[in-house]
């Protein structure tokens, strides 16, 4: 079976192929509740890892995540899943990534999702109305609230700290056997 997607070449410009360890982890925290995933085998994963951290993270870091990556809202800051800039990135490059994310970014991926905070004219724009992006909007969540206030470059470095912690604690074990990059091996043979 072969699917087949007409992009454009903006839209290919724009596109990645490469694993992404912080695209993991917020996937696996969104799943929390859930345990359900549509790709085979990771339904497992998915209930392991939530379990791992819960047993071996900093329950600060934890709780952070979860204000962060709801389970019943469809908006989490889309600083926290760079974007790709190579195919074999590594926790430590994109915590890296996180932590840096210029504060505007990270000021303007909070203002999207959370009440209270600046109305963007070009997000209202993809709403019916100004009251019903108003009405989609999430108050701020407790456990989020001391890190919004702290600033935006504060946020971004915990942020950071809490998906790096993550994934060592409850990903790292399994990445080689998820992570397609790991897997492919050259012509040659060499990985």
């Amino acid at each position: 079976m072969s699917i087949h997607i007409l992009v454009d070449s903006g839209v290919l410009a724009r596109s990645r192929f490469a694993s992404s360890p912080a695209v993991e982890v917020m996937g696996t925290v969104r799943r929390r509740r859930q345990g359900g995933s549509a790709v085979p085998g990771a339904v497992e994963h998915t209930v392991r890892w939530n379990q791992r951290a819960a047993e071996r993270m900093d329950p600060s870091a934890l709780r952070l995540l979860h204000a962060l990556v709801p389970v019943d809202h469809d908006y989490t800051p889309v600083f926290l899943t760079p974007r790709p800039t190579g195919t074999r990135l590594t926790i430590d490059d994109v915590a890296e990534a996180i932590a840096t994310t210029p504060e505007e970014i990270v000021e303007y991926h909070l203002d999207i999702g959370l009440d209270g905070r600046a109305v963007r004219p070009e997000v209202v724009a993809q709403f019916a109305s100004e009251e019903a992006y108003r009405r989609w909007r999430r108050p701020i969540p407790r456990d989020l609230a001391p890190f919004v206030a702290a600033g935006p470059r504060a946020l971004a470095e915990e942020a950071a700290r809490a998906i790096e912690l993550f994934h060592r604690r409850a990903i790292a074990d399994d990445w080689p056997l998820v992570c397609s990059c790991s897997r492919r091996t050259s012509p040659s043979g060499e990985r």
